[in-house]
């Protein structure tokens, strides 16, 4: 039988809260601090990229969306995290991330808790507050990213697993499997802590147990993890018809990792399209463009990663050279960053500039290994610390590197450094010179550790252009764009060939009415990146505001040869072709638009109008375009008097004359109630032509 948990209430373990509370707290103040800082930052207020993807989801899940339509591409716990907590305090990120914030202290309690069970208490309240000043989890608990969730449930899964080792039982088996499963649903890749810790509880956390014990225990693990999993399992096969564990993203991920690009950091899958909106489109896309046929989310997932294995077994020695740079930048001080980088944020954070430099993981990894030495006495009682350790360092080196992949590395490792900094004190307060030899070899190998943990592989700036074209975004959806172009520009003399910088600074002249200087932005987009559609699309449109047609058909046939083209490119053309009078491309081009977004109204609109009035006699179809007309008129307002002025149009055309009167007097009655009397007055030329049994004809 499985023994139960015993329960104390002695002073020593009521005095647990003391110190807890004192952690929790200084970890709270030290990332409120920040938060008041980091308000100067663009990006602060507005989420990009990853984190828009997450408030976006959470938005719909608010609005009563809790199923949603697909199989999920990324790990689906956040943003349902998130729309609880809009629902509770409100859906400003001010109050998301305060509510954060105090996750975050609470998770450097949990760790204080754990490290007194797993290790010692002298060693649980110093990684405690490490974890409290370390600048990367300050950085983390402020963003709108699951970095932050997945620190507490990390916390947490080390107490639980200290707490199952310290007395086994069904339980604290089971609050195992619990904490695990909603981990792998924030944090993809701890999926490989499953077996790992399946093992540790049947053979080393029950040794000496009966085989029922062992059996039992695994069973309450198991159970643990199917109490978390199978709904979302379940949830995935009802949207998706196909059985997925969690997500469906693994063999894109193991692609931008180990693939033919791949450089140890996040390549995307198509250049210049590194936003997550496109990502699991370009995911898809591709692999069904490769394999002939539609795909199922698993099958596209199978893709990548056979895909990737090709290219691994034709060139073992490239990926071996990418393998061990994943090596390097997992062991070195650098936080790589995701579209928001910590030393962005620390231009306008003297906290987090000031702790950047002490508290940081080239100064966390050396000085837990130290502690590693120290323990390595204990290492069978301190192995499940070391084998979540060293699972959790293999994710990022499957995938790609990234600091918040890293992450949940660091609660393991400060409670060795916790360990190495309280034992290191206490042998040197002592004077145990018997210890003296692990003591020096500890220290030894933290100093010989400090140059390659922090060797600059990286500058703190070298991310600092993209990140300026992230604030320079943010400011463009704050409404601010003056403030937006200097920021582009910025960036541009750090990084001239940015395209997608030349292509937003373009966006934020448009914005500012500078059609010379958006022109001249759009067209060093196009040069620099001619594969691109949208930068010819919007100088032809430019072009069209100028008056010169000619000039902005010619770049617009370009962008519609483009792969990738929207609707917006040939919609343009369209406009442009008939305005030059060149009517069969115009038809031609607004056929084209329909086709590309069904749902549009404009693009069937003019095509109707064009088929029923166009001069050329053998480019008119009246039939089509009552067809469409009829249709469009169905789904329009009774008082929409575009849908009105067309169907009127594609009547007469079609010799139905006092429809097409009834029609356009409809129309003119509600321009007039509109008081547009401009829009009355046209649609009387209409009416006259239609009382005198003549269709209207455009450009007459």
């Amino acid at each position: 039988m499985v023994a139960a948990a015993p329960t104390t209430d002695s002073p020593r373990e009521r005095s647990i809260w003391i110190p807890f509370l004192a952690i929790v707290a200084l970890a709270f103040v030290v990332r409120l601090v920040f938060l008041l800082e980091a308000r100067s930052v663009p990006l602060f207020h507005t989420p990009l990229v990853d984190a828009k993807s997450y408030w976006d989801w959470s938005e719909r899940i608010v609005a009563g969306d809790w199923m949603g339509d697909q199989v999920f591409y990324q790990a689906p716990l956040y943003p349902y995290f998130l729309a609880v907590v809009k629902l509770a305090v409100g859906s400003d990120l001010w109050s998301v991330r305060l509510v954060q914030i105090v996750l975050g202290a609470l998770a450097c309690g949990v760790i204080f808790l754990a490290g007194k069970e797993l290790v010692s208490r002298r060693a649980g309240f110093v990684a405690g507050v490490a974890l409290a000043l370390y600048a990367p989890a300050i950085f983390f608990d402020a963003l709108i990213q699951k970095a932050n969730l997945g620190l507490v449930f990390t916390t947490l899964l080390l107490l639980a697993i200290a707490r199952v080792q310290r007395v086994p039982s069904f339980a604290r088996a089971l609050a195992t499997g619990v904490v695990l499963g909603l981990l792998m649903l924030t944090r993809e890749e701890t999926l490989l802590l499953v077996p790992v810790l399946a093992l540790w509880l049947a053979f080393a956390a029950s040794r000496g147990k009966e085989l029922a014990v062992r059996a039992a225990l695994l069973a309450a693990f198991a159970l643990g993890l199917a109490l978390v999993l199978t709904p979302v399992a379940w949830r995935n096969a009802k949207v998706g018809g196909e059985f997925v564990l969690t997500t469906s993203q693994a063999g894109t991920n193991f692609y931008i990792g180990n693939g033919p690009r791949a450089n140890g950091c996040y390549v995307p899958l198509k250049p210049g399209r590194s936003d997550t909106a496109y990502e699991r489109v370009d995911a898809v896309e591709l692999a069904e463009a490769a394999r002939g046929r539609k795909l199922t989310p698993s099958e596209v997932s199978s893709y990548w990663f056979d895909a990737t294995f090709q290219h691994v077994s034709a060139h073992p020695g490239d990926w071996l050279a990418v393998v061990g740079r994943k090596l390097a930048l997992l062991v070195n001080g650098y936080e790589v960053p995701d579209a928001e980088d910590q030393y962005f944020y620390e231009r306008s954070s003297t906290l987090l500039r000031t702790l950047g430099f002490v508290a940081q993981f080239g100064v966390l990894l050396p000085l837990a290994l130290a502690g590693v030495v120290l323990a390595w006495a204990r290492r069978r009682e301190l192995l499940a610390l070391h084998l979540v350790c060293a699972t959790l360092a293999i994710g990022p080196v499957l995938f790609y590197m990234m600091a918040r992949y890293r992450y949940p590395l660091v609660p393991g490792l400060v409670l060795f450094a916790g360990f190495a900094l309280a034992e290191g004190f206490e042998r040197v307060r002592a004077g145990r010179a018997g210890r003296a030899r692990s003591l020096a070899l500890a220290g030894g190998l933290f100093l010989l550790l400090l140059v390659p943990c922090n060797w600059p592989i990286f500058s703190r700036e070298f991310q600092l252009a993209e990140s300026l074209h992230n604030s320079g975004i943010a400011l463009l959806k704050q409404n601010e764009p003056a403030k937006a172009v200097e920021t582009f520009h910025e960036a541009l003399r750090l990084q001239p060939e940015l395209a997608e910088t030349w292509g937003k600074l373009g966006d934020a002249n448009v914005k500012l009415d500078r059609v010379d200087d958006a022109i001249a932005a759009f067209e060093r987009a196009a040069l620099l990146r001619p594969e691109n559609a949208r930068y010819p699309t919007q100088l032809g449109k430019l072009w069209m505001k100028k008056q010169d047609f000619p000039r902005a058909a010619s770049v617009l046939q370009r962008a519609v040869a483009t792969p990738g083209v929207t609707d917006e490119a040939w919609t343009s053309l369209a406009s442009a072709t008939q305005t030059l009078g060149r009517w069969s491309e115009a038809i031609a081009a607004w056929r084209k638009a329909r086709v590309l977004d069904p749902k549009d109204v404009v693009a069937p609109a003019q095509l109707a109008f064009l088929l029923a009035t166009c001069p050329d006699d053998a480019l008119r179809n009246g039939a089509e375009a009552l067809a469409i007309a009829t249709e469009l008129a169905s789904r329009a307002k009774p008082d929409d008097v575009a849908a009105l002025d067309v169907l009127a149009a594609a009547q007469a055309e079609s010799g139905r004359f006092d429809e097409a009167l009834a029609t356009i007097r409809r129309a003119i009655a509600v321009a007039e109630a509109q008081r547009n009397a401009n829009l009355a007055q046209a649609l009387r030329g209409r009416e006259s032509a239609y009382a005198q049994r003549k269709p209207f004809r455009t450009g007459r």
